[in-house]
């Protein structure tokens, strides 16, 4: 172990030092070895998931109704009206289509602001409708965690932050919420596929809080158990970016392997999502699922950085 810590000490000192983050080598260092013992005791219990199949069958029907109310809505058609659970595929199999081990711990950001509690984020952002579809499980015993308020906050498709001083955006609130998880640890958000901006991938950030209280649209108080990135296939970026407004961001679009926290997840953990489009097109909107270990009892300090609410967060 202490040849592990000593690798993870070097390679932390190397991450900071190339991307000038803010973070101390030994923070970084910290949520590595959290990673490395999560995903320890995730294996110990993964069986016990894969053969759950009634938590299989209840998420899939759940991700199904999620889909089929957004298709109604917008008039669309859905591409594939077969659910998962009937395409004859095996828990063994469903659990490496839809399943990751951990996604990365990370810092919290320059772009965090306390945001309000709503399930869809887009207001009236252009972009390819999102879907997200998360199930939040316990390492310790591979059960899933009610009871969660999961934050998600993402640039806009051309790749600007809502809410944020350096982005000439205070006051914006799009693209930034939080919502409950189910008693059955999932969450289901609806956002546009994000943008990208400069040394940074594609991606869209997910704060988890434990035992906080709801006070009309704001939560307070509990822990944060879990800090993560989600990233999304090149393939399908590059579909994507050819796509309008996407084809009008100039800023420089970096791949997967390039980006540092990537990079950091590729080690030990998987935080690709799957995903499917909606409809008969792209453009008809793209569903993306996941399943995240966290551990409960976990304390992430990286929470007041900056924290600032927006001053017309509603």
């Amino acid at each position: 172990m202490l040849r592990l810590i000593s690798k993870l000490l070097l390679v932390a000192s190397v991450l900071q030092g190339a991307f000038s983050h803010p973070d101390t080598v030994s923070e970084i260092a910290a949520r590595e070895v959290h990673a490395l013992k999560s995903r320890d005791l995730l294996n110990r219990c993964k069986r016990s998931f894969i053969e759950n199949t009634k938590l299989h069958a209840d998420r899939l029907r759940k991700r199904e109704e999620f889909v089929n109310e957004f298709v109604k809505l917008r008039g669309i058609e859905r591409r594939n009206t077969t659910p998962y659970h009937k395409r004859g595929i095996s828990g063994e199999s469903m659990f490496a289509e839809i399943a990751c081990v951990l996604t990365p711990q990370t810092t919290i950001g320059p772009y965090y602001v306390k945001s309000t509690h709503r399930a869809d984020v887009r207001e009236n952002q252009p972009g390819i409708p999102l879907l997200l579809d998360i199930q939040f499980v316990d390492v310790n015993n591979c059960q899933p965690v009610p009871g969660l308020y999961v934050d998600i906050w993402q640039a806009n498709a051309t790749g600007i932050y809502g809410g944020v001083q350096a982005e000439k955006t205070v006051g914006q609130t799009y693209l930034r919420g939080f919502e409950k998880v189910d008693d059955q640890g999932i969450l289901h958000m609806t956002a546009v596929f994000p943008g990208w901006y400069t040394n940074r991938a594609v991606h869209t950030h997910i704060l988890a809080h434990k035992g906080s209280r709801l006070n009309g649209n704001q939560i307070s108080g509990g822990t944060v158990p879990h800090i993560g990135q989600l990233f999304w296939d090149m393939n399908l970026i590059n579909q994507v970016k050819g796509q309008s407004p996407y084809n009008t961001n100039r800023m420089v679009l970096l791949p997967n392997q390039q980006d540092f926290i990537f990079q950091g997840a590729s080690r030990q953990t998987n935080a690709l999502m799957t995903s499917e489009f909606v409809g008969g097109r792209l453009t008809d909107g793209i569903i993306s699922t996941i399943t995240i270990g966290i551990n409960p009892n976990y304390h992430n300090s990286d929470t007041g950085f900056p924290g600032l609410p927006n001053p017309t967060a509603r």
